[in-house]
């Protein structure tokens, strides 16, 4: 207050002025003018007027309002659209109903009176707003405000009660639309992501393995996520979140989404799958790991069989109740559900037939009696082309072969005997036909081919010529037979079929092997292969024995012819001179 001034208060109207004293219930101290209580009657233009010895100053006129009616508050709360959730932001604001000026307000959390508190901070001196930056579940309550004159406490009256509820972030519920969570590919796959509980404009984002799916298209909310053709990389854990109003819910928990790398194994497999008419047959189809129901379809041929008769398709068998020729075929089952079908199983070939099946037994020459190194085929088969079907040749009672045809390339007597066949299902081992005819076969020795040397009678040509004689000869009452020659197992002339073979023995001839063998257009062909010779080692013994005999020969002569000289010579003398080669000899 400054020094020397004096202060005096008036109220009223510019035309009816009223000292402060003459105000009821008014009193004027200093620079105030002060109403206990104040009322009604203390509405008007009120001046104050600063007096200092001769100077004077004259406020403006001030109107002071009075009114009967406690003020109002009211109590908002500004938040987002919708549901309030556990860690979002909430702010409260508190408005007196009229001016505010000079006011503060009072804060209240549930109804005890004693709950107030205030807010006020240099921001907000006067506390009318609350705000909760993270908000929690215990902050849900009731919530009021009153305001307050702090210089009269005058309060205002308690706002409506104002409920905040808090809850906790939602979580989405995960499910899967279609029925598999373990699926084959090409296989649909739906899954739906939703917030229960609470309505709002949600929008839904996807995640696989963590990883966001911008896979949305056909959908506003994208509460649906559809895989119309899995393959094997779609494998993974997926997720959904909410937001709405830039709100976003929790994740979901995980959906484990199995892609198998191929469609489901399939077993086909039959009671019995060679027959014959009137038998039943029982096929059934097998999926292999896999539990849930399947529609199974049956095919014969490539083409679907509707058998009305057959019962529920999802029993996985095939009953044929009296086999019939026109079931004989190829069948596979194949499984299905929904808009998923697999591929074909194996197929199991059925074959029926009129009656035990009976093989024949052909030889090829048609001939049972042969001879030694013939060559002959058996073949065992059925009078109609039958397939699948594998033959087994016996010989005597014992097996020969599990293949036909047979073929003996050089026979020999131990192939003598009874063959007989039989068949076996290539598709049912236990499943034979009935014995064939029976055969005898027999294999006789070849004649046998006499090789000599003609000796004594060819001993001039052995001696002066050195060629010796082979004759080659076969024990068989036929005159059609040509020989054939061979020299250490090499033909020697082809051409050469005679039954006799002339030697020119020399250095070459010495430890060479000859034989023969007989050959002719009718049965038997062949004779056997003769004995071995070896001439030059019985030509050169001749040989030697001829000249061993001549020598001594010429020594017998030549002594006799000695003792005729030399009688001779006593008589004449003359033996020597036309004799020179004899006396050389004599003389040595």
């Amino acid at each position: 207050m400054s020094a020397g001034w004096k202060y005096f208060w008036s109220g009223g109207s510019d035309s009816n002025l009223i000292q402060a004293q003459y105000i009821p219930d008014a009193t004027a101290i200093g620079t105030e003018l002060r109403f206990k209580p104040v009322n009604l009657s203390h509405q008007m233009l009120y001046w104050c007027q600063a007096l200092r010895n001769s100077f004077q100053s004259t406020s403006s006129s001030f109107l002071l309002k009075i009114t009967d009616k406690v003020p109002m508050v009211l109590l908002s709360i500004q938040t987002l659209k919708g549901p309030i959730f556990s860690g979002e932001t909430v702010s409260m604001k508190c408005e007196l109903d009229g001016d505010s000026t000079g006011w503060i307000y009072i804060w209240y959390k549930g109804m005890e009176h004693n709950s107030k508190f205030h807010t006020n901070s240099s921001r907000d001196p006067a506390g009318s707003n609350y705000i909760i930056t993270q908000s929690r579940i215990s902050d849900s309550d009731i919530y009021r405000c009153q305001a307050e004159r702090p210089a009269t406490h005058f309060f205002s009256k308690f706002s409506e009660t104002a409920t905040l509820k808090i809850y906790n972030t939602p979580k989405p519920r995960l499910t899967i639309e279609t029925k598999w969570m373990k699926v084959y590919p090409t296989e649909k796959v739906s899954l739906k992501c939703k917030i229960e509980n609470f309505t709002s404009d949600w929008i839904y984002t996807w995640y696989k393995d963590g990883i966001e799916q911008n896979t949305c298209r056909n959908s506003q909310t994208c509460s649906v996520y559809t895989i119309n053709s899995v393959a094997e990389q779609h494998s993974g854990n997926y997720t959904c979140r909410a937001n709405a109003h830039s709100r976003y819910s929790e994740i979901s928990d995980p959906l484990s989404l199995h892609v198998f790398k191929n469609g489901p194994q399939l077993i086909l497999w039959s009671s019995s799958v060679v027959t014959y008419t009137g038998i039943p047959v029982n096929l059934s189809c097998m999926i292999m790991g896999e539990s849930s129901k399947w529609e199974i379809l049956w095919y014969k041929e490539s083409q679907q069989l509707f058998a009305e008769d057959q019962g529920n398709t999802e029993v996985p068998n095939y009953i044929i109740v009296s086999a019939n020729v026109w079931d004989s075929g190829k069948y596979c089952c194949r499984a299905k559900r929904e808009e998923f079908l697999s591929s074909c199983s194996n197929q199991v070939e059925i074959q029926v037939f009129q009656s035990h099946l009976k093989p024949i037994l052909i030889v090829e020459p048609d001939e049972r009696d042969f001879y030694r190194e013939d060559v002959f085929i058996i073949t065992c088969c059925f009078n109609e082309t039958i397939t699948g079907w594998n033959f087994s040749l016996y010989k005597d009672g014992l097996k020969v072969t599990d293949s036909s045809p047979y073929t003996v390339s050089s026979a020999k007597s131990s192939d003598s005997g009874e063959y007989w066949c039989e068949a076996e299902s290539k598709l049912d081992a236990n499943v034979k036909s009935n014995q064939s005819n029976a055969l005898n076969i027999t294999v006789q020795a070849l004649p046998e081919a006499l090789l000599t040397e003609m000796l004594w009678s060819e001993i001039f040509n052995i001696i002066f010529k050195g060629q010796v004689t082979l004759k080659c000869e076969t024990k068989w009452n036929s005159t059609d037979w040509k020989y054939k020659w061979f020299r250490n197992t090499a033909v020697i002339n082809e051409d050469h079929q005679g039954s006799l073979y002339i030697i020119y023995t020399g250095n070459d001839s010495y430890g060479v092997e000859y034989r023969c063998r007989g050959q002719q257009f009718t049965k038997p062909p062949y004779s056997e292969y003769s004995e071995v010779v070896t001439p030059s080692v019985t030509v050169l013994k001749l040989r030697m024995i001829a000249g061993a005999s001549l020598i001594i020969v010429l020594l017998i002569c030549g002594t006799l012819l000695k003792y005729e000289c030399k009688r001779l010579l006593r008589v004449k003398g003359e033996c020597f001179e036309n004799m020179p080669m004899l006396y050389f000899y004599l003389n040595k």
